[in-house]
């Protein structure tokens, strides 16, 4: 019975440490990839923040790691590093939730104005900004911050350009959309 408890132990140990691997260099990888390739709102994201991204998740693959090689070669040593490599990966994470929830006013005006910052340079055409503005609206069925009349002005004049991914959403209400973005003046905008 004690054998059998011991086995199951080591199966779930290597289990959660496989998920802790793969997440924490799932994570770092993304992170990295902000600080190299730059992708068009890599420039929201303050440069202390992406590190602190490398970092903690970086940690927390190497982590899972070593539990993987402590449940399979159960050594003191090994186990005398993991412990503390795991606790201190928690601190960190527990520390950072607890600041972005206490400066939680704080993250939701920078999100914010990231997002209008967004809204505002839309090109319609097929770069970075427009791409992730487009997957944003598709993902969470939404147009623009408030309403597709965010829009205003994105491509300069004061007509209402609505970007193809927004065509027959709920917001807008039903709409014609052409394979192009449209234009309509302000006064004839469907409003719900």
């Amino acid at each position: 019975m004690k054998e059998s408890c011991l086995k199951l132990t080591r199966i779930l140990l290597v289990i959660f440490n496989v998920i802790f691997v793969v997440i924490g260099s799932g994570l770092c990888g993304a992170a990295i990839y902000v600080v190299l390739a730059e992708p068009p709102f890599s420039k929201e994201v303050p440069a202390i923040a992406k590190y602190v991204c490398i970092g903690l998740h970086g940690c927390l693959g190497l982590a899972g790691l070593l539990g993987v090689c402590t449940a399979v070669w159960p050594k003191k040593c090994m186990l005398a590093s993991f412990v503390p490599i795991m606790i201190a990966t928690y601190a960190s994470h527990l520390a950072l939730a607890a600041s972005l929830i206490v400066n939680s006013a704080l993250v939701k005006e920078t999100i914010g104005e990231s997002f209008d910052t967004w809204q505002r340079n839309y090109q319609y055409s097929n770069d970075g900004n427009a791409g992730l503005m487009d997957i944003l609206h598709k993902r969470f069925y939404c147009c623009g911050g408030q309403s597709y009349r965010d829009y205003r002005g994105a491509a300069g004049g004061d007509t209402l350009q609505i970007p193809w991914s927004c065509c027959n959403s709920e917001k807008l209400g039903p709409t014609e959309c052409e394979p192009k973005p449209y234009s309509l003046p302000f006064e004839l905008a469907y409003d719900r």
